[in-house]
């Protein structure tokens, strides 16, 4: 089984552009809720991945990822997913022995840029870095089912301007 133990935070400055240096491009979509946790298709460079997560335990969950080629994923996406995915950028800064995840997300979430550190234990002892800042482990306003739906609501928003010229809303 592989068991993931991570921390997530809200970033506070933008100091930590400076310890890092090019991002990968992410698009992940949530295509599936459940009691006992979730499932995402991620299309990161040229890999597809399905992930399948369970429910949080404390700071920890099981986590399994399978590779998928693209055309599986691209399907399964256009099958299961609701709306568009999330769209980040993410950096990977080494921080004494852990190495943190910055995710700036892009589109109508630009602006939220969140940090995830991965532990080898829940008492690992981490330094949390001066650009780190509230904790939001946990916090369902955060969670990928939470921002999939904002990002829904704001593509389904009418366009003030297209309205006001007689066109349609934004799709």
């Amino acid at each position: 089984m592989a068991l993931e133990v991570e921390r997530k935070f809200l970033v506070v400055d933008q100091s930590w552009r400076a310890l890092t240096a090019t991002g990968r491009h992410i698009l992940d979509h949530l295509i599936a809720r459940f009691d006992l946790g979730k499932a995402r298709i991620r299309v990161c460079d040229n890999t597809t991945t399905l992930a399948i997560k369970s429910a949080r335990r404390g700071f920890s969950r099981s986590e399994y990822h399978i590779e998928l080629t693209e055309g599986d994923g691209q399907a399964m996406i256009a099958d299961f997913a609701r709306g568009p995915g999330l769209e980040k950028i993410r950096y990977e800064i080494r921080v004494n022995d852990v190495v943190w995840q910055v995710d700036e997300y892009l589109g109508p979430l630009l602006g939220l840029v969140t940090a995830d550190v991965e532990l080898p234990s829940e008492d690992h002892h981490f330094d949390k870095p001066d650009w780190v800042g509230e904790e939001i482990t946990g916090d369902s306003r955060y969670s990928s089912s939470t921002l999939s739906a904002a990002v829904e609501a704001v593509r389904l928003m009418p366009d003030p301007e297209l309205e006001a010229s007689g066109g349609i809303e934004r799709r």
